[in-house]
């Protein structure tokens, strides 16, 4: 049995950072430490799978551009470090975020026409991540866009081994501020550059990495309005990283100064953003949440931090513009999917809402669906005996939830949320809370148009996802057969290369990218590995007990 005890007050107290650990090794993660369930959210709880086969595409490659002596501090002669004639293309669409999904992550616009931190590294991160979105679009532009981004992601990883061939946090102890802010920014680059492909354990690796250095050098780089601006970047990338997967978040206190994780965690929940405010209420929802199925005799305390919660979240939604706000236009069509042949079910209507005065419009409907999926969640309570009572505007919620994803396309949703959270979660937890089949149905049917941007949006797989749900539902009938009163309490799909998820330590003090070292290619799409067998684990509880379970979707 897991433990689930709450953090004592000590973890958030200010670590001083001369009794931090000076070395690589201290930062070893405990293979051997049990892992958690914090990631038990309906999003995280369905099981959304990293993609971490090293299965590569494997086309012949042109070779490697030679390697790119650092520009100058301050030069501005960008084009020192192209590789190809379409980089001037590349660079355009960073300096106009022309990149889709990028900017709610890492506003690279605000960054990278500061040159002062633009090392050969940083510009070959920033051309890697712009050439491998464009070649994921198939723009007939750039017809080996795909190459490139290889070529300037090995550019970026040798230059960033040359200046930093260790990268321990004592390394940076005489390292120039702009120096540091420039590593900090090309491992923020990798990180989404990997992210885009696919490769979830890479992406952890990369800011897995900036964490430690961030642990020991946060003042200083707090001391700088960019590096304010990386370090913001970074703890929004680390909060997604706990969303995707709670057991391998970025501020356990094997990885990270426990102050220095509480500091990421106030940025999101004082930032500007309104997203990220959300998106640390959704992650207190889902620790709350697994410590109320856990100890549901602990009811009144369970509910009073719930009810707590829902009025930060009444609170986020009043401070709302009304541009954020959806929208009941009267003129379109209703969206609706055929249903199988043989049922007697009809097919769901569903009428779109739409966010016509927002800037961003798929940011606006993301945001607003998990607002009311986390509403919902947080509005439920749950019983000794396994069970759960639904609030009861639990299906005119989720009627709802449908009606402002059928105003996006899938397509859309894919592009817009490239780098981050995205709106299938809000739908599955939607699918998880209701006993509506036909508006189940409608939920498995919108997510099925992911497939057309290759099944993935963002952290997530969509298509693994859609068989788990459909693994979940069969083997929920087969229990409840069984045993009367039996509830699923986390589910996910493990991942099978997180044991080399983290870095190569060498005898010197250094650090090899284990995950780099072992690609000379990239496989660029998710949909041939979505359709492979998986493991899962199934976390359950019945009047008994819990109990855990390991299965292999086929």
């Amino acid at each position: 049995m897991v433990s689930l005890s709450e953090t004592g007050d000590w973890m958030l107290q200010e670590w001083a950072l001369s009794l931090w650990p000076q070395d690589d090794q201290a930062f070893a993660i405990d293979d051997a430490s049990p892992s958690s369930l914090l990631d038990m959210s309906p999003a995280a709880a369905t099981g959304l799978l990293n993609i971490t086969s090293l299965d590569f595409y494997t086309a012949n490659l042109a070779p490697s551009p030679p390697m790119i002596q650092p520009l100058g501090l301050g030069s501005e002669n960008s084009s020192q470090f192209f590789c190809s004639p379409h980089d001037g293309e590349y660079l355009q669409r960073l300096r106009t975020n022309g990149i889709d999904g990028l900017t709610t992550i890492l506003p690279i616009q605000d960054i990278i026409i500061d040159h002062s931190v633009m090392a050969s590294h940083c510009w070959s991160a920033a051309l890697a991540v712009s050439a491998l979105t464009m070649s994921k679009q198939g723009l007939l532009s750039t017809p080996n866009s795909r190459q490139h981004a290889i070529q300037h992601y090995r550019n970026a990883i040798q230059c960033l081994r040359k200046s930093f061939p260790q990268e321990s946090p004592a390394a940076f102890q005489n390292v120039s501020a702009d120096d540091l802010l420039g590593w900090f920014l090309t491992r923020l680059l990798l990180a989404n550059f990997d992210l885009c492909r696919g490769n979830l354990t890479s992406w952890r690796h990369h800011l897995r990495i900036v964490g430690r250095i961030f642990s020991s050098w946060h003042q200083r780089i707090l001391a700088d309005s960019r590096g304010r601006q990386l370090a913001h970047a970074f703890a929004r990338m680390a909060l997604l990283v706990e969303l995707q997967n709670g057991d391998l978040a970025l501020t356990r206190v094997q990885d990270m100064n426990p102050g220095v994780a509480s500091q990421l965690i106030s940025m999101m929940e004082e930032s500007d953003s309104s997203r990220d405010r959300l998106l640390a209420l959704i992650r207190n929802v889902s620790k709350l949440e697994i410590k109320f199925r856990y100890r549901p005799e602990l009811h009144d305390k369970w509910t009073r931090k719930l009810e707590f919660i829902d009025a930060k979240l009444t609170e986020w939604q009043r401070n709302l513009p009304a541009s954020e706000l959806p929208v009941d236009t009267g003129v379109a069509d209703s969206v609706k999917f055929p249903i199988d042949p043989g049922s007697s079910m009809s097919s769901l209507e569903v009428t779109p809402l739409t966010f016509p005065n927002s800037a961003n419009p798929y940011t606006s409907a993301v945001n607003y669906a998990h607002f009311l999926c986390a509403r919902m969640r947080v509005r439920t309570r749950y019983l000794p005996n396994g069970g759960r009572i639904k609030p009861p505007e639990t299906e005119s919620t989720v009627l709802y939830t449908c009606r402002i994803a059928a105003g996006l396309s899938p397509r859309g949703c894919a592009r817009a949320n490239a780098f981050g959270h995205g709106m299938m979660p809000a739908l599955v937890g939607s699918y998880r809370w209701s006993n509506n089949a036909q508006a189940r149905h409608w939920i498995t049917s919108w997510l099925q148009g992911y497939e057309e941007e290759g099944g993935r949006e963002g952290l997530w797989n969509v298509q693994q996802t859609r068989r788990l749900l459909s693994f979940l539902d069969d083997e929920a009938r087969r229990r409840s057969s069984i045993s009367g009163c039996w509830d699923i309490i986390a589910a996910r799909i493990e991942d099978e290369d997180d044991s080399s998820d983290k870095e190569s330590v060498n005898s010197d003090g250094s650090t090899t990218d284990v995950s780099f070292a072992m690609q000379e290619d990239f496989d660029w799409s998710s949909s041939r590995m979505s359709l492979n067998p998986f493991r899962v684990v199934v976390h359950s509880r019945s009047p008994d007990g819990w109990a855990t379970d390991h299965y292999v979707v086929s």
